[in-house]
């Protein structure tokens, strides 16, 4: 759902945006609160990988749920979408994911989209 089509098109530029020891930020693709239970993911073409920045920026976000008493989830997913298409999300491929107690991404062993993951993390924790 894209609620300003005008505007969707539009690069934000982060340009003058790197403060000490090379920090700069990170955009996510993708968050879901679930009344405090989080899912996030990042929604990549094929063959690239998570960059160090959103690694860490997704640790980190596991580290601060670890004592909240809800869950937290982020999903590393992966397209071939030719560029004239629009990705659709539901359907991207989960390549890894990270839980609450996570130290580092897992590697998903099996073929499952976006939509079933999330399903499958919500009636986990009944979510």
């Amino acid at each position: 759902m894209i609620n300003h089509e005008e505007r969707f098109r539009q690069r934000i530029v982060f340009d003058g945006m790197e403060y000490d020891r090379k920090i700069r930020p990170t955009d996510i693709d993708f968050m879901l609160d679930f009344n405090g239970n989080l899912v996030m993911a990042e929604i990549k073409v094929a063959g690239n990988e998570l960059t160090v920045g959103q690694k860490i920026a997704f640790q980190n976000v596991a580290k601060m749920w670890r004592n909240t008493g809800k869950q937290f989830i982020a999903f590393y997913c992966t397209h071939n979408t030719p560029l004239d298409q629009d990705v659709v999300a539901a359907d991207t491929k989960v390549i890894s994911y990270l839980r609450t107690y996570d130290a580092d991404f897992q590697y998903l062993e099996r073929d499952m989209t976006l939509k079933q993951a999330i399903a499958g993390w919500l009636n986990k924790h009944s979510i």
